[in-house]
């Protein structure tokens, strides 16, 4: 018997029968439990006035003489069967069927006692079996939607045309690397894979076009035919240097005006680990020669890292071979902290890594604020690639369109290249 019911059965005056008597009636009524309802009460008497109090509590007991009728919810019994509590409730417990339902926990109680908790069991048959119904039910008067293309305007955007890693001047032998490559052929993919994208990112109307040129371009960084990279590293090279530079430099010149022909172009130079000062004095002798074309504009700044802004988007450029990826983040934004607060669209390209084999997809990592992308080289390998098993790297090269006013690329183009 707990304390409540002593009190109730055997109160220790008349001020207390009453009072728990009221409680007892009152407590179901308010949804709380007895005892946390007399300590309520015992606080509103005080303040009240225990007189005041109990007169109007037996006013209450008199205009309501009947006792709800409570319900048995629960019974905890000891080891032989007595009831050791009973829990009543103004709400019927409706009495759950334990057939249908496992059991996930037996708890032994202090006095001898069990507690077992069940749930009902999951039957994934009945389960689809009913899911199944619902859908026909609901699907039987479906109507496929209708789908019109909407032919809005052309949103204000930006090319960003990216040949990275080309390496024109680097011949290979199919007996040594199972492919012939020369550098008319070099140049010819080059070019042919240029007026692709372009072509595809013509259809958007760019309001300039943006060509990174650089990032190895060359494959060596003197004019002697032992070839060497911008560090002295000899390297082997079968080109006469002074005829490769001059038909590289043709070719870039004939990729910018056919791109000029589109839109206005911003060439960035971007230096690479084997033509740094090839890239320097190319980007010198371009900016002379289209000096006075209208619609031209260059950064041949000699930043190894170079930034480009364009509406809400803060394009990077760099070669990849001096900084780690997890470092180019807050380097863009310590080098442009003004056009990094302007900008929502944030992103790196960067190249170099084709001789790693992280180079088996194309690696785009997203950072916080940032987004870092390397790309594919759109060289073939040479004999020390070949020897060193960096072969079967798919070759390719890319465009993004990016939005001016939203911000953010709105398309991107890879061509595969054979």
């Amino acid at each position: 018997m707990s304390y409540l019911d002593f009190l109730i059965l055997n109160p220790p005056n008349p001020d207390e029968k009453i009072f728990v008597e009221y409680c007892r009636r009152v407590a179901p009524l308010k949804g709380v439990q007895v005892n946390t309802f007399k300590s309520k009460v015992k606080f509103w008497m005080k303040k009240q006035g225990f007189e005041q109090s109990l007169k109007g509590i037996r006013g209450w007991l008199d205009t309501n003489p009947d006792y709800p009728n409570l319900i048995k919810t629960k019974e905890i019994l000891d080891a032989n069967g007595n009831v050791l509590t009973t829990t009543k409730s103004l709400r019927k417990i409706e009495e759950v069927d334990t057939s249908e339902m496992e059991v996930i926990g037996v708890t032994e109680l202090s006095y001898g006692g069990v507690n077992v908790r069940y749930r009902k069991k999951k039957n994934e048959e009945k389960e689809a079996r009913d899911l199944s119904e619902l859908l026909a039910e609901k699907f039987k008067d479906f109507k496929p939607p209708t789908f019109k293309i909407k032919r809005g305007k052309l949103k204000p955007c930006e090319a960003v045309l990216n040949l990275f890693d080309a390496h024109l001047d680097k011949i290979s032998f199919k007996s040594e690397t199972g492919e012939d490559n020369t550098l008319e052929g070099n140049i010819k993919r080059f070019t042919e894979t240029f007026d692709l994208l372009l072509s595809q990112a013509a259809t958007f109307k760019p309001e300039q076009i943006v060509i990174p040129i650089g990032n190895d371009l060359f494959h060596t960084d003197n004019f002697s035919t032992n070839g060497k990279t911008t560090k002295g590293t000899e390297i082997e090279y079968y080109c006469n240097p002074n005829e490769a530079y001059k038909e590289i430099c043709i070719a870039v010149i004939n990729v910018i005006y056919k791109a000029l022909a589109i839109s206005k172009v911003k060439v960035i130079f971007v230096a690479g680990n084997h033509d740094h000062s090839k890239i320097d004095t190319l980007g010198f002798w371009l900016d002379m020669m289209f000096k006075k074309v209208n619609g031209f504009s260059s950064d041949n700044s000699r930043q190894y890292r170079k930034y480009h802004k364009y509406g809400k988007n803060l394009l990077g450029f760099t070669h990849g071979d001096k900084t780690k990826p997890d470092k180019l983040p807050i380097l863009m934004a310590q080098d442009e902290p003004v056009k990094w607060g302007e900008t929502k669209f944030r992103h790196w390209y960067c190249g170099h890594l084709h001789h790693t084999s992280k180079t088996t997809t194309q690696i785009v990592k997203d950072y916080p604020g940032v987004q870092v992308e390397y790309l594919r080289a759109m060289s073939s390998p040479d004999r020390w690639h070949t020897d060193s098993g960096w072969v079967g790297i798919p070759k390719s090269a890319s465009a993004t369109i990016w939005d001016r006013d939203k911000g953010g690329d709105i398309a991107t183009f890879r061509i595969n290249i054979a």
